[in-house]
């Protein structure tokens, strides 16, 4: 009589290694297949690949259908690139869908094929599509309505702005490189500007859209800036989308931005830039900005053009700053400004300037340093002050420092000022009859 053999830890583990060893050789085995699968297809798919002119109806088919506009090839070549195929197509034209007039000319498209995916579906996916050789001319018109043309011809369609984003948020992976616009503003006399090697790239995932790129703003000029930014929700709705954006530029001369800038009434008529800023918006508005800013050699100037030819110049202007939206206004906090003119320096300091409860709440700042005879020639530009102000402040030149400044200013029918502060060695011209004060510190 046989004897039944007792469990033991033994017999359990080597029934386990048996087990792990016939799942592993059948991985091993199952991998060593599709490897060989993929192998042979990467090979036919090489040998195929110079047959693609063959193919170009269907290779049209598909760029038209990813494009989601008719268009016209000059030429197809395919060619291996990283782990799939790379089909190019030289000397599109996009066609308009109504009136199969050209619409945007290219110098080529680059299409990435995903070789899983189309095995997977049974039919050719796209993984990337680049773009390169566009030239866009973007206008501003009279009314302030932008439009977008392809093409130099007078003839050719234009698109207006949302037809674009429209287009732009309904593909799911694009790229533009090598492209060159043409900003022109008519509300600004038709002045023309080029951007040029604008590299713009697009990642769409539902209401998510990531976006980043750079550009330069001359043909020759290594001068330019890059930006990233990340939406969420609809850009076609008004106040539908949040956002976040960088954006960066170094030693960019404010001359050749392609729109003047202007504040209040002031022109940065020419200087040097270089910017690091984070931006958030909610609800399609501004909310927070928060940077580093670097001003040199800058220059300004009054916008209007009937107020004569003042400038005002400063040799170095910056600081890390904070602006955000609070209470109905806003508030500006600069920390370490740095500020030099005519050969002088400010010690760094400390400004805080905010506005809340409306545009008819008044304006207050907080500054640790202030040279009166730099903030004198400042107020004098533009329309900063009204003339019931700027004129006796001409006539008086004032002179000193203030520290510890407090202002307060009410832009009302009767504006008034309220000013608190430790003033040093201050002096102003006679005027109307009123002697020179003496130069002992004063509050």
């Amino acid at each position: 009589m046989s004897k039944a053999c007792p469990p033991c830890c033994q017999c359990s583990t080597d029934a386990a290694c048996l087990v792990i060893r016939r799942i592993a050789y059948r991985l091993w085995v199952t991998s060593a297949a599709a490897l060989l699968l993929l192998a042979l297809l990467v090979s036919l798919a090489r040998i195929l690949l110079p047959q693609a002119g063959a193919y170009r109806e269907e290779l049209v088919d598909l760029l038209s259908r990813q494009l989601e506009l008719p268009l016209e090839v000059t030429a197809i070549e395919a060619q291996w690139h990283g782990l799939g195929p790379r089909i190019r197509f030289d000397g599109l034209t996009l066609l308009d869908r109504a009136t199969g007039r050209p619409l945007l000319s290219l110098r080529d498209a680059l299409v990435d094929i995903d070789v899983p995916r189309s095995l997977w579906r049974g039919s050719l996916q796209i993984s990337d599509l680049s773009l390169g050789g566009l030239r866009l001319a973007v206008v501003r018109r009279g009314d302030g309505s932008l439009s977008v043309e392809g093409l130099k011809s007078s003839g050719a369609p234009a698109m207006d702005l949302r037809g674009l984003l429209y287009w732009l948020q309904s593909r799911k992976r694009i790229a533009l490189r090598d492209t060159v616009v043409d900003w022109r503003d008519e509300m600004k006399g038709g002045v023309v500007r080029h951007f040029h090697q604008v590299v713009f790239k697009l990642r769409n995932q539902g209401q998510r859209h990531q976006v980043e790129g750079r550009a330069l703003l001359g043909e020759t000029s290594a001068q330019g800036f890059s930006f990233a930014m990340d939406i969420r929700g609809d850009v076609l709705r008004a106040g539908a989308w949040d956002a976040d954006l960088y954006l960066e530029t170094r030693d960019l001369r404010l001359e050749d931005l392609p729109w003047p800038l202007t504040l209040s009434g002031v022109r940065l008529g020419a200087g040097n830039a270089s910017m690091s800023v984070w931006g958030h918006w909610s609800r399609a508005r501004l909310q927070r900005l928060d940077g580093r800013l670097a001003l040199r050699a800058l220059r300004l100037a009054d916008a209007a053009p009937g107020r004569g030819a003042m400038s005002y110049a400063i040799d170095e202007l910056g600081g890390d700053f904070t602006w955000q939206r609070a209470a109905g206004g806003w508030r500006l906090a600069v920390a370490d400004l740095r500020f030099a003119r005519e050969g002088r320096r400010w010690p760094q300091a400390k400004l805080q300037v905010a506005r809340e409860g409306g545009e008819s709440a008044p304006v207050t700042a907080r500054l640790a340093y202030l040279d009166l005879g730099d903030l004198h020639g400042f107020l004098r530009l533009g329309p900063l002050l009204p003339p019931s102000l700027a004129e006796p402040l001409a006539a008086l030149q004032p002179r000193g420092r203030m520290r510890d400044a407090y202002l307060r200013y009410g832009a009302t029918d009767a504006p008034r000022f309220y000013l608190a502060a430790r003033f040093e060695g201050v002096g102003v011209a006679p005027w109307r009859g009123a002697p020179t004060p003496s130069k002992r510190a004063a509050r």
